[in-house]
């Protein structure tokens, strides 16, 4: 007997003003562990000077906040693009980059920040900079150098000192960008980067580091180029990486299994370039988060997604006006916390914009499978309504449940108690789903479920 969970919707929280600030609020970086969810973002009080590192927590799962903190910022500087992560000992550790030179550190030490230390320590210039913790509580980042070899870089921390940067790229040829990383159950980093040498066109490659030596570095044959800075990697319940990028306007998603890399596969061919962020929650499904970028280079409204076995959910709006820099991380609950900035500055109308947050919180029906669950589509054309047929391998009360695409029931029948070993019909009423359309059933008993499908309306 096989238990899964299938998720049909997210309740949503009301949008959260987390900065209330007269700055611009932005370029968000969340991360959760427990109840705690840890978010740090940049502060901009002038267009090229005073830029500042700001943090806030909720040890309540997104209940209540702690007052505002300013982590780091010197007057004349830019401190900007910050990453979080959470270690085994619950210490917040932040990353940014200051003044578009150096990647500086520092961690939660009770009621203030340890001295930020610069841990690139390179010439040139570094971004991109991302933080993930192992399960050694090893502090990794990782970063792309621009101003000098344009190869991606990491360094690793002990709990002591840091290491010297690391090349972990060496593609001379060309330039490194974009280096993206997680960790999986059993502890194996995963690192994708984004490689071109050209400037126009774009390959991404892929890694993975098991604790003892790096394995080759291997090209992501479905991904034949990325648009801009379209790119994220995120690893699954099955230890599987999977990115998501776009390319021509296109969004694209691809996997890697034992076989290899599997893909792509479209999500949208809107013809619009997009800021996306997504995670897996623990079922194993994936939740997306996204702002589509006009051609004229305005950003619009913030939605939410979810990639089930029957495709993706009817996109949720979550932002109330044009929003830019998503970011999403999901707690041990299964919630869903959703970060982002908007305000008159995402659109050029003006120099404020503060950060928002959401809490989703996953509504869906836990269903145990029969042995031999009938898994079965209908095309309904016409006036014709299908009559559905199942088999009980004992005798059970049965119930059919037909639901929207949004996951909500329109109507759930009791059958009551049939018998087993003979074949069962059910037909759908006339005055049901007379408006074309994709739609859901499942028939069940109450320990399993014997029968489920899309039903395809074409009236």
């Amino acid at each position: 007997m096989m238990i899964i969970i299938i998720i049909l919707s997210i309740s949503w929280s009301e949008p959260v003003n987390l900065s209330q600030s007269d700055a611009i609020s932005y370029l968000p970086a969340i991360v959760c562990k427990d109840n705690r969810v840890a978010i740090a973002w940049t502060e901009r009080h002038g267009f090229y000077l005073d830029w500042d590192i700001y943090y806030i927590q909720s040890d309540d799962g997104g209940e209540h906040w702690s007052s505002i903190e300013r982590i780091w910022g010197e007057d004349s500087s830019i401190c900007t693009v910050p990453d979080i992560a959470i270690d085994s000992t619950n210490t917040i550790h932040v990353i940014w980059t200051q003044n578009y030179g150096d990647i500086f550190w520092t961690y939660q030490c009770g009621d203030t920040w340890a001295t930020p230390v610069d841990i690139s320590n390179q010439p040139g210039s570094e971004e991109d900079a991302v933080i993930v913790v192992d399960k050694q509580n090893r502090i990794w980042v990782f970063w792309r150098e621009y101003g000098y070899d344009h190869q991606c870089y990491y360094v690793t921390y002990d709990g002591v000192s840091w290491s010297e940067p690391v090349n972990f790229t060496n593609q001379l040829n060309g330039s490194c960008y974009l280096p993206q990383v997680d960790i999986d159950t059993a502890g194996n980093l995963h690192v994708i980067w984004a490689y071109s040498e050209d400037g126009r066109r774009s390959h991404v490659y892929y890694k993975k580091y098991d604790s003892i030596e790096w394995s080759n570095a291997e090209i992501i044959p479905c991904i034949e180029d990325v648009d801009d800075r379209d790119l994220k990697m995120k690893l699954d319940d099955k230890c599987r990486p999977w990115v998501i990028w776009g390319d021509n306007g296109c969004l694209y998603y691809a996997y890697r299994d034992t076989e290899g890399w599997k893909g792509p596969f479209l999500i949208s061919d809107d013809e619009h370039r997009h800021q996306i962020d997504f995670v897996f929650d623990n079922e194993g499904h994936l939740h997306l988060i996204w702002i589509k970028i006009t051609i004229a280079s305005q950003f619009e409204y913030l939605y939410h997604s979810t990639l089930l076995d029957t495709g993706w959910t009817v996109p949720e709006r979550l932002s109330n006006s044009p929003s830019i820099f998503p970011a999403i991380a999901i707690d041990d609950m299964n919630n869903l916390h959703v970060v982002w900035s908007q305000g008159p500055a995402v659109n050029g109308g003006g120099d404020q914009s503060d950060l928002y947050y959401r809490k989703g919180t996953n509504v869906g029906v836990k269903e145990k499978l029969a042995q031999f669950t009938e898994y079965r589509d209908w095309l309904i054309l016409g006036t014709s309504n299908p009559s559905l047929q199942f088999k009980l391998i004992k005798p059970a009360h049965v119930t059919v449940s037909i639901f929207e695409l949004t996951g909500q029931t329109i109507k759930k029948f009791n059958l009551g108690y049939k018998a087993s070993g003979t074949i069962h019909t059910f037909t759908i009423p006339p005055d049901m789903l007379t408006q074309s359309g994709i739609y859901f059933y499942q028939i069940a008993t109450s320990h399993e479920t014997v029968a489920k499908g899309k039903l395809i309306v074409i009236r």
